[in-house]
C-alpha cells in the first residue's frame, strides 16, 4: 500500500533563510493566559516567553480555524498562523474531511513542535518557527529530523528534543 502525505507547506525553509530571533519586538510575541483557558489546564504557566509550554492532546489539539485562539499562553501571531494552516489544509489538502493540528510543545519567543492529520489521509509531524517575525512550517515529515534543519533554525532542546538525523552519518546523533 502506498501512503502519500500531502502537506500544507514546503518541507523545510530556503537555506538562506534567518534563524528566528528570540528578542520580543511586539507584544505578540509576549505570552499571556488565554481568558478561554480552563481552570484545569494543564498548559504550564509562566511569565517568561522562552519557557516551554506543554499542551495535552485534547488541549492543544485544533481542528476549526475559529478554535485557534484558545490555545492557552500562545501568543496571537502563532493563534493566526494556526488558524491560517487549519483554513489553507483544509482548501488545499484534497482530503475528505478537513485538517487537525496538534500543538505538543510552544516556546512563545519562536519555536514549536506538533503535528497535522489530515482526515481521510493521514498524518506527519511539523516543527514551527517564527522567521523574519513570522511563523512557518520549517520541517514536516514521519521520521526524525535533519540535524541541518534543527541547526539552521537555532531549535532548542526543549521544543525539539536531543536527537536528529545526520544526513553525513546517516544515523542518529544528539542534538544540543
Amino acid at each position: 500500500m502506498l501512503l502519500v502525505v500531502a502537506s500544507l507547506s514546503a518541507c523545510s525553509g530556503d537555506d538562506d533563510e534567518p534563524a528566528p530571533t528570540s528578542s520580543a519586538t511586539s507584544s505578540s510575541a509576549t505570552a499571556t493566559p488565554s481568558a478561554t483557558a480552563s481552570p484545569t489546564s494543564t498548559a504550564t504557566p509562566s511569565a517568561d516567553p522562552a519557557d516551554p509550554v506543554r499542551y495535552d492532546e485534547a488541549e492543544g489539539t485544533v481542528d476549526d480555524p475559529s478554535k485557534a485562539g484558545t490555545l492557552p499562553r500562545a501568543p496571537e501571531d502563532f493563534r493566526t498562523f494556526l488558524a491560517e494552516q487549519i483554513e489553507a489544509g483544509a482548501v488545499s489538502s484534497g482530503c475528505d474531511g478537513g485538517v487537525q493540528v496538534t500543538v505538543d510543545v510552544l516556546r512563545p519567543d519562536g519555536w514549536a513542535r506538533g503535528s497535522v492529520f489530515e482526515k481521510g489521509c493521514g498524518g506527519y509531524g511539523v516543527l514551527w518557527a517564527r522567521v523574519d517575525g513570522r511563523w512557518k512550517q520549517v520541517w514536516s515529515g514521519q521520521s526524525l529530523v535533519e540535524c541541518t534543519v534543527l541547526e539552521r533554525y537555532r531549535f532548542p532542546t526543549d521544543v525539539a528534543g536531543d536527537q536528529c538525523y545526520d544526513e553525513t552519518s546517516d544515523d542518529a546523533v544528539t542534538y544540543g
